[in-house]
């Protein structure tokens, strides 16, 4: 199996230096991500895995393989050690290990030069903003950098060492002294990942304090705008009464919510509210950009009947849960109202409470 695998990556390494296969990959990867990051709502953790290497890692990357194409063999590593002229002479040149430190200090820099650029040109430094310009520097520069490769001859292109790295993993697990020193090995390489993971979580994912997404349910009046009073009191079975629901997004990036409206019939004689019959009345979602509103009026035509039943509203950011419910939603905001069989009326003295996520 090992030494399949030792085939598969020796043949990868040897077509990814004819032919740009690798750059086809990193660009197939860097559409994945900011797509992902842009048009999706993934989960935290997942946003840190894919943020971190956008951030702190590929651009510098792209950056520095169009600036230093050629591959740094042996002899060009002990030239540059014995020498300074050497060195020079050899400058165009740099060993992975360069490569690798390059590739972070330049990520650094390219990201106040992005701010820069965006700030001049009246985008601002929206999540969504920083993404895609991260995606389109990086792309740029990897093309310019699959072209520079390509210029030079098969065996003086630079390539990721793939097959080296995985044959140094495997005879550090496989071909250890003793079981004890790989079992260090794999417990090594499990701590890195880790601490690799939380610091790219801490780095990348926004502080709740700092993010919040609020649902509001507001009546309409003369004027055009909205007010959280005047809440319909009293409906009928039957005939339809007009809210609006509204959702500020203040994530620091583009959300799609999903709004989920249902009429519920509970029973209070327990500790808690169990709900007994329910009625959905509305389901509308939305993709918010960063720091901006939406208000969606709607009619709620009540088929169930009752003198205090729960118009609940359930927000989600992303798609719901088949069976959504208030433990489930993000956010959460009800009205108590009255449903009469034959008559109607409206009162200003209906009352509205509102839950976010992680309240009871």
């Amino acid at each position: 199996m090992t030494e399949q695998m030792s085939s598969l990556l020796g043949k990868f390494g040897e077509y990814s230096q004819r032919y740009p296969i690798a750059v086809a990959l990193e660009l197939v990867y860097l559409a994945a991500t900011v797509g992902v990051l842009l048009f999706a709502t993934p989960p935290e953790p997942l946003v840190a895995v894919l943020g971190l290497p956008l951030l702190l890692l590929l651009p510098g990357y792209a950056v520095v393989t169009a600036l230093f194409p050629r591959a740094c063999d042996a002899a060009t590593e002990t030239a540059r050690s014995s020498s300074v002229l050497d060195w020079q002479g050899a400058a165009a040149r740099v060993t992975l290990v360069e490569r690798a430190a390059l590739s972070f200090a330049v990520s650094i820099a390219v990201l106040p030069l992005i701010g820069v650029a965006l700030g001049v040109a009246g985008i601002g430094l929206g999540f969504d903003a920083v993404v895609g310009a991260l995606g389109g520097v990086t792309a740029v520069a990897l093309l310019v950098g699959a072209v520079r490769r390509q210029r030079l001859p098969p065996e003086d292109r630079f390539r990721v060492p793939v097959k080296g790295w995985v044959e140094t993993a495997s005879e550090s697990v496989f071909g250890a002294d003793s079981a004890s020193v790989a079992l260090v090995n794999v417990a090594l390489a499990i701590a890195v990942v880790l601490a690799v993971g939380a610091f790219s979580y801490g780095l990348v994912v926004p502080r709740s304090a700092d993010t919040s997404t609020t649902l509001l349910v507001v009546t309409g009046n003369q004027t055009g705008s909205y007010a959280a009073s005047d809440y319909p009191e009293n409906l009928t079975r039957g005939e339809p009464a007009e809210l609006t629901v509204g959702v500020e997004n203040s994530e620091g990036r583009t959300v799609a919510y999903t709004v989920v409206a249902r009429l519920q019939q509970l029973d209070e004689s327990g500790d808690g509210f169990a709900v007994t019959d329910q009625q959905q009345v509305a389901r509308f979602d939305r993709s918010i950009p960063a720091g901006e509103s939406w208000f969606r009026s709607h009619t709620v035509t009540p088929e169930l009947t009752g003198e205090r039943l729960r118009l609940t509203y359930l927000l989600y950011k992303g798609a719901p849960p088949s069976e959504p419910t208030v433990e489930s939603a993000a956010e959460h905001a009800y009205l108590w109202v009255g449903v009469e069989p034959e008559t109607a009326a409206t009162g200003p003295n209906a009352t509205v409470s509102s839950t976010r996520e992680g309240d009871a």
